[in-house]
């Protein structure tokens, strides 16, 4: 791996985790508002 592709591969690193933490934000938020809120998303 050359030092020229490391910009590159840290983009993809971002763009990665970006994907990663909203997926687990996204499921985390689902989760919460079924236990708390049952009732309005059933």
């Amino acid at each position: 791996m050359g030092l020229k592709n490391v910009p590159q591969v840290l983009s993809h690193c971002c763009a990665y985790l970006n994907g990663l933490m909203r997926e687990i934000w996204m499921g985390l938020h689902e989760t919460i508002v079924n236990v708390k809120y049952p009732r309005l998303f059933s």
